[in-house]
């Protein structure tokens, strides 16, 4: 379906779509091309250069010569939150359409063929819903907690994440985020449950897969980010960046253990590495 034959009741939605890239000059490629040849072209693409020391120079001639590309280069790596922000306040301060949406595609993942005009179909047929979740394709070894949904239903977040089912790709109205940003400057990457915790709005399942994932080696999902998600230090952090969040304190509170103030204190690598010498239970990882 093209832009022309999309249904008139509702204002077609403009897309921005946000990314940022660190050190993929190649990899990148591969992303921007599955945006660029979508059919659907009521979109601005933001690129955020995030203080690669690699050469983009293919990436900054495709940008040179595409109008609906805004290219953003820093010199110093600040990490994809501080990016995803940034990008998110350039789309709001241009942003001139009342029915805007954005949605992140990281730069080792790609959009799959028409999935801008999926996603809007879904939009112009569901007007109020302000955040929109649709299913991945993984393209590589999927995690053991990657699921997809089935059917089309609305949930709190609270809902979606007791029942986590994996990566999904999320789209949000551009009005109806207000002032909630990515947990930057107390996470650098990562953590964009922190983001999604403090929505309001409930989350509208479509059970169409629209983007396709493919975890890298020194990504993100398969680095040790998260290792420490439940010491204090990373607890309290986590009330920094959402302090209306109240489940982040009841989570603070509960972290005083001997356990945990010893997890603290040696750092949780430490701790556990102890507890294997003296043949005690481990997690998984420290196995």
């Amino acid at each position: 379906m093209h832009d022309n034959l999309l249904p008139s009741i509702v204002e077609p939605p403009f897309f921005y779509i946000i990314m940022s890239t660190y050190n993929r000059p190649e990899l990148v490629l591969r992303a921007v091309a599955s945006v660029l040849k979508q059919n659907y072209k009521n979109y601005k693409f933001i690129i955020f250069n995030d203080g690669s020391n690699q050469n983009y120079s293919k990436l900054e001639e495709i940008a040179d010569q595409q109008k609906i590309i805004k290219y953003i280069k820093i010199k110093n790596n600040v990490g994809s939150n501080k990016s995803k922000n940034t990008m998110i306040d350039y789309a709001k301060i241009e942003n001139k359409n009342k029915n805007s949406y954005f949605f992140i595609l990281d730069d080792d993942d790609y959009l799959i063929d028409n999935s801008l005009e999926v996603i809007a179909n879904e939009i112009i047929t569901n007007p109020h819903k302000n955040w929109l979740c649709f299913n991945c394709t993984l393209c590589s070894k999927p995690f053991p907690s990657h699921k997809n949904y089935s059917q089309r239903m609305s949930i709190s977040y609270k809902e979606f994440k007791t029942n986590y089912m994996g990566d999904k790709h999320h789209v949000f109205k551009l009005t109806s985020i207000g002032e909630v940003r990515f947990p930057s400057p107390h996470f650098k990457n990562g953590y964009e449950h922190i983001f999604l915790e403090q929505l309001s709005s409930d989350i509208y399942i479509v059970p169409d897969a629209v983007k396709a994932i493919e975890y890298q080696a020194e990504g993100l999902s398969n680095s040790s980010l998260y290792k420490s998600r439940d010491t204090i230090s990373v607890l309290f952090r986590h009330i920094l960046a959402a302090p209306k969040v109240p489940a982040y304190y009841f989570d603070f509170m509960k972290s005083f253990t001997p356990k945990n103030i010893l997890k603290a204190m040696v750092t949780e690598d430490k701790y556990y590495r102890a507890k294997k010498k003296l043949g005690l239970r481990v997690p998984q990882r420290y196995k």
